[in-house]
């Protein structure tokens, strides 16, 4: 019997001892993206607008209303750097500018 107490308090010693034992820590970059949000004060786009970047990606972007409280809603994401957004609803053009995004960093970009 004390044979087996042994055995027994031997083998929670070795399964005790045999798991990592110590801090582990992992070290990430923030990814190279940023995000571009429509905005304004009143709801005239419900559809929709049509956004090209750089004369080649286009997409339907959703309008947020803008109140006093901030904006909440939808954000979109791009690449950081230099890019040209252009703004259309129903073939007119809204807006068009160049800007420049960094890592994380959300453009609100106001429509009329």
């Amino acid at each position: 019997m004390k044979l087996a107490k042994l055995a027994l308090c031997m083998l929670a010693l070795v399964l005790a001892f045999s798991c990592k034992v110590g801090m582990i820590s992992e070290s990430r970059g923030k990814a190279q993206e940023a995000y571009i949000q429509f905005i304004q004060t009143q709801t005239k786009y419900e559809n929709g607008v049509s956004v090209s970047i750089d004369n080649g990606t286009i997409f339907i972007a959703k309008v947020d209303k803008q109140t006093k409280r901030g904006v909440t809603g939808n954000i979109y994401t791009i690449p950081t750097g230099r890019h040209r957004i252009s703004v259309k609803v129903d073939g007119r053009l809204l807006y068009e500018k160049e800007i420049f995004t960094s890592s994380q960093e959300t453009k609100q970009i106001s429509l009329p």
